[in-house]
């Protein structure tokens, strides 16, 4: 978008001044000028002497002849800070920053209050990266009055790129008040506001915008962002499901919106989003796995199946690689089809030891193939594993117990029971075995 900057000088070849406005077309900078009236007190009047060249310059400079222009005020000997201001406008036009910057310097030096230098060296400032010089200059412009929105506005962005959140929500609540049509400056209010942790008067500015675009699938998304730092997951999914609605099909906002619904016990619709995410070549296996372990649970071994075939070459690191040869196993344990399953279940240990369910389920294929030792081996190495420690224990009683190995598969059970006393099951089956071990 062009910018359009104004010129203007002050006559004063007699007692009484007029006002001479020129406008020209800009390339993009980052801010427009301000369009409010400051006060001609800190405004730069032309010399007596300078009249003359006013109107001189006119023609040229709205002919675009800025050369020209420049070098009649070059002729200047001694320019006042009326000329300074508009030669550093004309060498800012040009992006000749190194001689506006000095120009307007020293118009500051002649009148240290003049706004539009202030204004402009901003600008240059800007540009240049140097943020802490340009907050330096817009906030002298906001203390000589001479402040519109887009001078509060930019200053917003400047006080939340430096880390005070707080006086940029107060920036963009005047841009607001004197332009409250700019988009760009509720969008700076809604950042400030979440970075002090007001969410829910960010929540607030977000129904605003969305009033006015309702199908902006960007504004979704960012209210799901808010309602996910103030830990209120139902608002954050509610958005990521407008924003999927309108289309949004980032894979990361999808496994989002999966975990979302499987937090919240719905896991038909995780599982779906799940595979979406996956079809759209971001698949997040750790999420991902979880979904097909609640298929394979709730017996919808169908869509348990389209989902792992998807996730197959997304199984990157050794950890994921084993829980999914873990699921795939598991689809086989389900029919009692030991002669697949068991080998799977291998892949998977060797893959990641540390994978207690695939320890598990190996050692009860085992002991169910008759390979007592091998199951007990299984069990005493899930057993040091503290997510599989109980169900090792209890396989191990269970082994023994087959084993007719009453006492042991007995004191097993203490040992779990003592381990871990919320399990209240436990004690029945504690005391049905002592019935049986008292009378043989």
């Amino acid at each position: 978008m062009k910018k359009l900057f104004m010129f203007t000088l002050f006559l004063s070849a007699s007692a009484m001044a007029s006002e001479l406005e020129l406008y020209i077309e800009l390339a993009p900078i980052s801010v427009q000028v301000p369009n409010a009236q400051v006060l001609y007190s800190r405004e730069a009047k032309l010399k007596p002497e300078e009249a003359v060249l006013a109107q001189q310059l006119r023609p040229l400079l709205e002919a675009g002849n800025y050369q020209q222009a420049l070098k009649l005020v070059s002729d200047v000997d001694e320019p006042g800070p009326a000329l300074l201001l508009l030669s550093g406008q004309i060498y800012l036009q040009q992006e000749q920053l190194g001689p506006a910057q000095a120009l307007l310097q020293k118009a500051l030096q002649e009148m240290p209050d003049l706004v539009r230098a202030h204004y402009y060296l901003a600008l240059i400032y800007l540009q240049q990266d140097e943020a802490e010089k340009a907050e330096s200059h817009l906030t002298r412009v906001v203390l000589l009055g001479g402040a519109d929105a887009q001078t509060y506005g930019q200053l917003g962005f400047l006080k939340l790129q430096s880390g005070d959140a707080w006086a940029a929500v107060s920036a963009f609540g005047q841009a607001i008040a004197l332009d409250g049509n700019a988009r760009a400056w509720r969008q700076g209010l809604l950042n400030a506001l979440i970075e002090t942790r007001q969410f829910q008067p960010a929540l607030a500015a977000l129904d605003y915008l969305l009033i006015q675009e309702p199908e902006d699938r960007s504004l979704w998304l960012q209210r799901a962002n808010v309602g996910l730092r103030a830990k209120d997951n139902t608002v954050a999914l509610a958005a990521l499901e407008v924003a999927i609605r309108l289309g949004d099909r980032a894979p990361q906002n999808l496994n989002a919106a999966a975990q979302l619904h499987f937090k919240q016990g719905q896991a038909r619709r995780a599982s779906e989003l799940a595979l979406m995410a996956v079809q759209e070549g971001g698949a997040d296996v750790g999420t991902a796995s979880q979904m097909v372990n609640w298929l394979i649970q709730s017996g919808d071994i169908e869509k348990a199946e389209a989902l792992l075939k998807q996730l197959q070459q997304w199984a990157k690191t050794d950890s994921e690689k084993s829980q999914l040869a873990l699921h795939r196993a598991e689809l086989y344990y389900r029919v009692d089809n030991l002669k697949h399953a068991t080998p799977l279940l291998r892949d998977a240990v060797a893959s990641d030891p540390t994978n207690g369910r695939a320890l598990l389920l190996l050692a009860e294929c085992e002991r169910k193939a008759g390979d007592y030792t091998r199951a007990e081996l299984l069990y005493e190495r899930a057993v040091t594993l503290p997510s599989s420690r109980l169900g090792a224990l209890l396989g191990k009683a269970q082994l023994l117990l087959g084993r007719h190995d009453y006492q042991q598969a007995l004191d097993t059970l203490v040992q779990a029971r003592n381990e871990f006393p919320h399990k209240h099951e436990l004690q029945a089956s504690i005391s049905s075995l002592r019935m049986v071990i008292s009378h043989p």
